[in-house]
This record gives structure tokens, sequence and C-alpha cells, in this order.
């Protein structure tokens, strides 16, 4: 087993362990709806691994950005939740070409997301600052 999967083992048998890690998030990205979150991050606890390797590459690639979490529910399909992360940038460079960087992200974090089996959880767009 790897260890990204042995540690999402842990954060799925370690009640005070999940919970140090969720409120990292809060470190890096505003949580609407903090509980909502909570509560979908508990069924899919691989996505607080996801977020982790997100920072970097956020930082790195978006560090003028602010990042928002949201729990995204399909008026369609009952009981369809994914978690959406908001790259939010100022307007210029979000005219000039975020989707592709947000594409390269996708394409980085895509083995992670296939190792945690999270294809349809983790939902990244890109958003405009101070909209």
């Amino acid at each position: 087993m790897t260890n990204e999967l042995k540690y999402k083992e842990e954060l799925n048998n370690d009640k005070k362990l999940f919970e140090d890690k969720f409120n990292q998030l809060e470190n890096c990205y505003t949580l609407t709806s903090k509980k909502e979150i909570h509560k979908f991050i508990q069924k899919n606890p691989g996505i607080l691994i996801l977020l982790d390797a997100l920072k970097p590459h956020l930082k790195k690639d978006f560090a003028n950005g602010e990042y928002e979490l949201y729990v995204s529910h399909d008026p369609e399909i009952i009981d369809y939740e994914k978690l959406v992360l908001i790259i939010n940038v100022d307007y210029e460079r979000y005219k000039n070409g975020i989707g592709d960087e947000i594409r390269a992200l996708r394409r980085e974090i895509y083995p992670l997301k296939r190792k945690m089996n999270l294809f349809r959880e983790l939902l990244i767009m890109p958003g405009v600052l101070n909209v």
C-alpha cells in the first residue's frame, strides 16, 4: 500500500488526525459552509490529501490568488455532491488564459486523484477576485 493510501486509512480511523487536518484547511482555503464541507470530506477523506498536494502548486502558479472551497449539489441527481475549488485571480489573468493553467494543474494531480479513487469528488474552477 502506498504512503497516500496508508495516510487516507489513518484519516478514516483517527478522528483527531482528521479534525487537525481539516482545521488546517483554513490556513490556505476559504471554506464556504464549513459544516457542509466537513461532512463531505468525512465521506471522502482522501480529499484532504489532494488539497494538501495542491497547496504548493497554488502558491507557485497562482500566488496572488485566493482559494475558495464549497460543496456543490447536482439538482438532477439525488445525493450527488462534489467539492469545488475556485481559484480566484485578477480579471486580467482570468481573461488571459487561466483555463490553460488550471487544465495543467488538473493533469498534475490526476495520478493522485486516481490513486485516491476521487475522480468526480473535486472540481477545480477559475474565478475572478472581488467580483
